[in-house]
């Protein structure tokens, strides 16, 4: 195709969604009607797409190969430790607003994929990996920040991107997903197997965790 289209990141709702239509898609290309189908056949709604680029999280492009829509995003992600119990607390499954609960890593325990983490936090723009990494332990999990360390969290490393790489987007039907991945470890006692994590929604979706020993 030669040409990338962009998508302007102060682009209205309106215009996101005409974008959207715009780009290979299996639904209609009337905007209206391509909403309405979005969201019947997304685990996620379109507003919360455009939400995340609204508010600089995201960038939104047409690929130049396959003309389909690119959610383009960078994460940060880690594995919290309880290095006393020797546990780790692993974000095994996601409950979308439709009730159906979707597994993270589908072949665990019998296959123990290396991509698994506590904690998966979109970053804002102009935001570094590790405070972005606070700020999803404080908001979802009740974390506080100021009782860790610095030298309790490691940034292992970054993908670029190799576990993620390109592919379809597991809850925005027909868009794909690109991510840059920034990973790190916590050790910390704050969080141990007898501690009441909260049932908390992010974005609508609500986030299961588990207890796990030492892989």
């Amino acid at each position: 195709m030669g040409t990338i289209r962009t998508l302007d990141p102060d682009a209205g709702l309106r215009d996101t969604i005409q974008f959207l239509a715009s780009c290979e898609h299996e639904f209609p290309k009337d905007w209206k009607e391509f909403a309405a189908e979005f969201d019947r056949h997304s685990r996620k709604k379109i507003i919360t797409l455009y939400r995340e680029k609204h508010f600089k999280e995201i960038k939104i492009y047409q690929d130049s190969d396959t003309g389909v829509a690119v959610r383009d995003a960078m994460t940060s992600r880690a594995i919290i430790r309880n290095p006393t119990q020797k546990k780790f607390i692993i974000e095994m499954s996601r409950t979308y607003e439709d009730g159906e609960t979707v597994p993270n890593y589908p072949g665990y325990p019998d296959v123990i994929p290396l991509e698994m983490w506590s904690i998966s936090e979109t970053m804002q723009k102009g935001e570094d990996p590790l405070k972005t990494l606070l700020r999803g332990m404080q908001d979802e999990m009740g974390f506080k920040p100021d009782n860790i360390m610095p030298r309790e969290t490691v940034r292992v490393g970054i993908t670029l991107p190799a576990f993620d790489d390109f592919h379809p987007s597991s809850v925005y039907k027909g868009v794909w997903t690109r991510k840059t991945t920034f990973w790190h470890t916590v050790q910390t006692h704050q969080f141990s197997s007898s501690f009441k994590l909260p049932r908390k929604r992010d974005n609508s979706v609500l986030l299961n965790w588990e207890w796990v020993d030492e892989l």
